[in-house]
């Protein structure tokens, strides 16, 4: 009989577990089916500054060159070296340049889950999880071709291994360990702060001569790394010099850095959420290790053996919240540390306080254990929907330098110039265009702006008098289009387009049978169109969510044929590309006209504000 009720009850603990796991599982599917539309988009959106810099002076000019040349911090030297490999040269594609960083993450995400889920911790899981990939500034940076996706996959590996260095002590796992923190140090030297402060702890604790081999050589290496240029690098470690000039120069610096990334957070201010992460860094672990030591004393036998192991996870981890610490305080030493080059210890910081957490909650024996970690799972996945379901859902999806965006525009324009002035930066424009010859000018010309023979990209920093080129200010017929983006708040491209070339008459009225005053026909006669290709349609007032829809009337039938929408091309800004070729016109037709229904935020002026021209190039493909 008792052993009836001993299988019962281990057959309820069983299927509680499964639970358990189902509905930490399901926090992290949610986790990622939010996060995979951002894969899709900086697979496609532009690179920014530091992005293009690294793969035009470094990752295009080979791997021997990445890892012999540290003249400039900017060289992350083994993230670049293999990203030459795998993007296959100075591509500027958005998908081939961030592919490593990307497998990096992916790694990142299954050996964190597979690792607290194998121990059954999935409540650390779901939060490791939810600090990798649930929050769009820590997931933008570590997604970004730089490398601090790979550092993110390290600084996990070196918490795993010190962990079961110190449970298992195993003496074998120093290798991988040291190989770690040197790898991660190779691809950014501010990693050596908390992988070479974990060996060094690792080393105290241990005080075998091992660990101590292992430490002797990961620093011989990390100096052999950087020996090619091993006094630039002092330089720019040294708080005297300009290269230095970065975050960490507060006491407040680790606060706000968390602040900056951790869900739920805001960059412009210390926040409560940084500040319970960094007392939960340090009181769990503590907090953990006086459950341990008291539960060591009341049992003996199995029991006993069981807190034995546990106080070897308290040890392990409170070693890594001190290498954690340890990382913040000497980067305030160092001082000149970028926030995005610490970004990583987020890391750490959540290993530390995830294991903590989960330890913790299984001392809860019981039904209120049980209670304990089902209320815990369910408040974390409520956090998560909310953060980002609401939150992050409602974030601008903006690239952080629309580069790739701005190229593209200027060559779907058909203008009767190829002359282009740049206020400023115009080298990283150049990168991204692929188009005919175009021909780059210092100065600028009024009178050939006002005559349509020059575009205008203003593609800088804000200027200290914070104001942008517009040539709307010139001329009423100028042509804004405006490029949202993170940094420096906008790209613009300027430019005077032909008059109605290709359109005979133009004329504005409310859709037939619409309430809305928001519908409107486009009603387009145009020329002898054999030649015509594409159709530009601009207006400063549209709503971009829906594009046109375009009916093409040939003279020869009253049947209209309707253009489907990858005829429809939004070029950005406020201006639409329509594709006139399709498979099923008559090329040698005549049209009679071309009905655009259109979606406008107010009705339409039939004026200058609503610009409409043709083109005889071909269409965008």
């Amino acid at each position: 009989m008792v052993a009836v009720t001993q299988n019962s009850a281990g057959d309820r603990s069983r299927w509680r577990g499964v639970l358990f796991a189902v509905l930490c599982l399901t926090g992290i599917a949610w986790l990622i089916y939010h996060c995979f539309p951002d894969f899709h988009y900086y697979a496609t959106t532009s690179l920014w500054t530091d992005e293009i810099y690294s793969i035009h002076d470094f990752s295009g000019r080979g791997p021997l060159y990445c890892l012999l040349d540290w003249h400039t911090p900017n060289n992350h030297m083994l993230f670049n070296a293999l990203n030459t490999v795998v993007m296959g040269g100075a591509t500027m594609d958005p998908f081939r340049a961030r592919l490593l960083t990307f497998i990096c993450v992916g790694l990142t995400l299954v050996i964190g889950v597979f690792y607290f889920g194998k121990r059954g911790h999935w409540l650390a899981a779901l939060l490791f999880g939810w600090v990798l990939i649930g929050d769009n500034p820590m997931f933008s940076i570590t997604l970004t071709a730089r490398g601090y996706g790979m550092l993110g996959l390290f600084a996990l590996l070196v918490c795993i291994l010190v962990a079961r260095c110190v449970t298992t002590k195993r003496h074998r796992l120093l290798i991988p360990l040291g190989a770690s923190v040197v790898l991660g140090t190779w691809t950014l030297p501010p990693f050596v702060f908390f992988g070479g402060t974990a060996l060094l702890l690792l080393f105290l604790l241990r005080r075998d001569w091992r660990t101590l081999v292992t430490g002797g050589v990961s620093l011989a290496a990390i100096l052999m790394i950087y020996v090619p240029s091993y006094l630039r690098f002092w330089r720019t470690a040294s708080p005297d010099t300009a290269l230095t000039v970065g975050d960490f120069f507060h006491l407040d610096a680790p606060l706000r850095m968390v602040a900056m990334f951790v869900p739920g957070g805001n960059g412009d201010s210390i926040t409560a959420v940084s500040i319970l992460s960094f007392s939960a860094l340090i009181g769990l672990p503590l907090l953990l290790w006086w459950l341990v030591n008291k539960s060591s004393e009341k049992h003996s036998g199995e029991s006993f053996a069981s807190a034995c192991s546990k106080q070897a996870e308290a040890l392990a981890l409170s070693l890594l919240s001190l290498a954690s610490l340890g990382a913040f305080g000497l980067a305030l030493i160092v001082k000149g540390i970028l926030f995005r080059n610490l970004a990583f210890m987020l890391i750490p910081m959540t290993f530390v306080i995830g294991d903590s957490l989960s330890f913790i909650l299984e001392d809860f024996q019981g039904k209120a254990g049980i209670t304990l970690r089902f209320a815990m799972a369910t408040l974390f996945l409520g956090l998560i929907v909310l953060q980002t379901g609401l939150h992050e859902a409602r974030r601008p999806k903006f690239p952080r330098e629309a580069w790739r965006n701005t190229a593209a525009v200027i060559e779907s324009l058909d203008l009767n110039t190829k002359t282009f002035f740049h206020t400023g930066r115009s080298e990283y424009l150049d990168y991204h265009l692929h188009g005919p010859p175009l021909t780059s000018t210092d100065t600028f010309d009024q009178e050939a702006f006002l005559a349509g023979d020059l575009v205008v990209t203003d593609c800088g920093p804000i200027p200290e008098s914070g104001i942008r080129f517009e040539g709307q200010k010139l001329t009423g017929r100028a042509i804004d289009i405006t490029l949202p983006q993170l940094r420096w708040d906008f790209q613009r491209v300027s430019f005077v387009p032909p008059d109605s070339k290709g359109v005979a008459s133009l004329t504005v009225k409310q859709k037939p049978g619409t309430t809305s005053q928001r519908t409107f026909l486009i009603d387009v006669k145009l020329e002898r169109t054999a030649n015509w290709k594409k159709l530009f349609v601009y207006s400063p007032e549209d709503d971009p969510r829906k594009p046109p829809k375009v009916k093409w009337i040939p003279a020869s039938s009253d049947h209209p044929v309707q253009l489907t929408e990858q005829n429809v091309h939004y070029v950005s800004g406020q201006l639409w590309e329509i594709d006139l070729t399709n498979g099923k016109l008559d090329p040698e037709a005549y049209v009679t006209e071309l009905v655009v229904s259109y979606y406008t935020l107010v009705p339409l002026p039939n004026g200058p504000d609503l610009m409409v021209w043709c083109s005889e190039e071909s269409a965008l493909p």
